[in-house]
């Protein structure tokens, strides 16, 4: 929550840009605003705290009638005249006005101009850092202050260390979120906050603090020590994509293998895998399964004439199919990922009309060998895995041959081991 940005969304969000200048029969006004705005740089400058303060308060009062006066330049000016209750509850005002979603703020409206004053009110605080919060601090532990604000302050302090608030509009509505950009000071937030929580539990900062903030933190930290000890922690069971090639072994069963022999050819398998969360969606296809009507051992002039070819001609069944997978254990090195799915299959040695669709159902076992150290949570990595993959495809098909169109389950096992590199 840099001090430029919490300050554009609070003038953002309660201000309009010159509106108090356009009425007319403000012009007398104005002039004295301005004025008294000229008063107050000048004795801040010159170190005439009463005239400093006489300048201050005028515009205070005068903040309904479109004094130029925002709660930013309300807290540095009170910080300058050390009137440091005053600067807490601005300070912490505007925290409030971002950070507590059920918080409306104040119907007042606030006015800004950008001049010397501004420019030397900001001067110092519009890169806040550990040294200069610490320094700003020092001034308020001993100042006779409540404890309960100086408790809060630097809780604050420590907040706007840690957290940039940013903003979007949807359907014309402002709203604010947070992002960590900062971790170094973020135990130090934890620490003060779940304090001050505790020990003001009544305070109308602590119900934010502790079911928004202190959660978003921790959860953020947590992640991020976590990262430190094991930096692809939080890549389990997430998304990616990725590619595979195998070479494998099968074997017919079912009904069918009282029919019908196989045997392998080449064997050459290929997926393409995409995955977000523990469910993956898959492709893939692959030949190298030979299989041939049984009566080529015995009958071959019989099984010619009816194929019309020569049966010595092997040649290798095409299968493509899908499947969708779920990741049930997933580490550094070991993925294991059941599936299901279907697939359809050419029997190019068969008397069939195929293809012939399939049930499938099977398993992916990976052993990722090696993958890019992630620099960041978030970051992408390449990933390199060994997988083994069974498949079993269950179907049914006619003997066309020489058995009276009998008709028989066939049971396809596929056993393959591959390579792959995904984007995880």
């Amino acid at each position: 929550m840099k001090i430029r940005s919490l300050l554009f969304l609070v003038l953002f969000f309660f201000t309009v840009a010159n509106l108090w200048a356009v009425d007319p029969s403000q012009v007398s006004k104005k002039a004295l605003f301005l004025r008294a705005r000229e008063a107050l740089l000048v004795s801040l400058q010159s170190g005439d705290m009463d005239r400093a303060g006489t300048a201050y308060d005028y515009l205070k009062q005068n903040i309904d009638n479109g004094a130029p006066l925002n709660y930013y330049e309300e807290y540095l000016a009170n910080m300058k005249l050390k009137r440091y209750e005053d600067a807490i509850g601005a300070y912490s005002e505007i925290s409030r006005i971002v950070l507590d979603k059920n918080y409306e703020g104040p119907k007042q409206k606030r006015f800004s101009v950008e001049d010397e004053l501004h420019d030397y009110l900001i001067h110092g605080f519009s890169s806040l850092d550990k040294k200069v919060a610490d320094s700003i601090y020092a001034n308020i532990e001993i100042a006779d202050v409540k404890q309960e604000y100086k408790d809060l302050y630097r809780t604050l302090q420590f907040l706007e260390l840690v957290l940039n608030i940013q903003f979007t509009t949807i359907d014309k509505t402002t709203r604010f979120y947070g992002v960590v950009a900062d971790t170094s000071c973020a135990e130090d937030f934890l620490v003060s906050a779940k304090s001050f929580v505790k020990n003001y539990p009544s305070s109308e900062h602590s119900a934010y603090l502790k079911d928004d903030i202190i959660p978003f933190v921790q959860k953020y930290m947590d992640r991020t020590r976590l990262f430190r000890e094991d930096p692809f922690a939080h890549k389990y069971y997430t998304g990616g994509f990725g590619v595979h090639f195998y070479k494998w072994i099968g074997m017919l069963g079912g009904e069918a293998s009282d029919y019908l022999d196989d045997k392998m050819g080449t064997s050459f398998l290929f997926d393409l895998n995409f995955r977000r969360s523990r469910i993956s969606l898959n492709w893939f296809t692959s030949y190298g399964l030979i299989t041939l009507y049984d009566y080529a051992k015995n009958k071959p002039e019989l099984l010619k004439k009816v194929l019309d070819q020569d049966v010595s001609e092997n040649l290798e069944e095409l299968t493509m199919g899908a499947y969708c997978g779920v990741i049930v254990y997933d580490s550094k090195y070991l993925r294991v990922e059941p599936f299901i799915g279907g697939s359809a299959t050419y029997y190019y040695n068969l008397l069939t009309n195929g293809p012939f669709a399939e049930f499938l159902w099977g398993s992916n076992v990976d052993y990722r060998f090696y993958a890019t150290k992630p620099n960041y949570i978030g970051d992408l990595s390449f990933a390199f895995t060994l997988r083994f993959k069974y498949m079993m495809q269950i179907s049914s098909l006619d003997d066309e041959c020489c058995n009276d169109s009998k008709s028989m389950g066939v049971v396809r096992h596929t056993f393959a081991l591959g390579l792959g590199v995904e984007l995880w």
